[in-house]
């Protein structure tokens, strides 16, 4: 059974990775940002199609 997150749970999720695409830039993580950005572009869009 698929879990389906609620909005706060996304907005956690969000926030948390954001924290860790400015981590990463500051290690200069090039392909771990573009992943993240990646899951946070999904998440972000996931969130904006909810009623």
């Amino acid at each position: 059974m698929k879990h389906t997150m609620s909005d706060a749970e996304l907005r956690k999720a969000i926030a948390v990775m954001q924290d860790r695409v400015r981590h990463a830039r500051g290690r200069g993580e090039n392909e771990t940002v573009d992943t993240i950005e990646h899951t946070l572009l999904e998440l972000r869009t996931e969130l904006a199609a909810r009623p």
